[in-house]
């Protein structure tokens, strides 16, 4: 469980676990889900409709300023985006980014208390490390509509590196902390770039089926990294090499250019 969304529930969960045991809490959490999510995908549902309706009402009354602006983006097809360097770069980019962090993430817990730290206070730093990283959704939105995303993502790429690079080394947290702090920040922002970049690239005519194709090859990398954590901490029984074989994976975006 990454820090996003949820991330500030894990310390609730951890409780439930220790509580109830993981199955008790596992079929809980389902029910919360269930009974929180339901209502909010009725509630998104209507606003869309709303916003379709809107904009049916725009297109109709033939809008000059929003045909103009549209005919001034980018709008490519999922096959012209794919016959293009910069989707696959971009994919396989966010790939390796996903890789890292979704490694991170699963074993986050697991590496502090195979350090010494109580299951209660790992968890709660990973709800930490998730109220710390929402800030930097909204501030690295804001910064990627004045400046170059591509530069902000190269950024904090390297911080997240740096970052992780430093977890895998220690878990004193005069110096852990620090850097779960940077990298939460480089999470958050990275999570809201991410999707307004490929827009940039390739428009919104077809941006739902371009995103979920570009996705696809994302989801490698958050199926691999769990596992290549998991499979090198098994062999020499440290997240040391682990982490740092991670973040040699890191890509370079700077070589990203947007198609014409």
């Amino acid at each position: 469980m990454g820090p996003g969304i949820s991330g500030p529930l894990v310390p609730v969960v951890g409780w439930m676990i220790g509580l109830w045991g993981w199955r008790t809490a596992a079929a809980a959490s389902a029910c919360v889900i269930f009974l929180v999510g339901l209502p909010f995908a009725v509630i998104i549902k209507r606003i869309y409709d709303q916003e379709e309706a809107a904009r049916s009402v725009i297109e109709a009354a033939g809008n000059p300023a929003t045909s103009r602006h549209a005919s001034s983006d980018p709008q490519f097809t999922l096959s012209e985006a794919l016959r293009h360097r910069s989707f696959w770069l971009l994919s396989v980019a966010m790939a390796f980014r996903h890789m890292v962090t979704e490694g991170v993430s699963v074993h986050f817990v697991i590496l502090l208390v195979d350090r010494g730290w109580t299951t209660e206070a790992a968890s709660g730093l990973l709800g930490v490390s998730a109220l710390i990283g929402a800030p930097a959704r909204v501030g690295m939105g804001w910064l990627g509509d004045m400046l170059d995303k591509r530069r902000l993502m190269m950024g904090l790429l390297l911080a997240l590196s740096f970052s992780v690079l430093l977890m895998g080394y220690t878990a004193v947290a005069i110096i852990f902390t620090p850097c779960m702090i940077i990298y939460s920040l480089a999470y958050g922002g990275l999570a809201s770039l991410q999707e307004p970049i490929r827009a940039d690239y390739f428009g919104t005519k077809a941006f739902a089926t371009i995103q979920g194709v570009s996705r696809s090859v994302t989801t490698a990398g958050t199926f691999m990294g769990p596992i290549i954590a998991g499979f090198l901490y098994d062999l020499t029984k440290s997240y040391t090499l682990a982490f740092s074989d991670l973040c040699r994976r890191q890509p370079r975006v700077g070589i990203l250019h947007v198609p014409c």
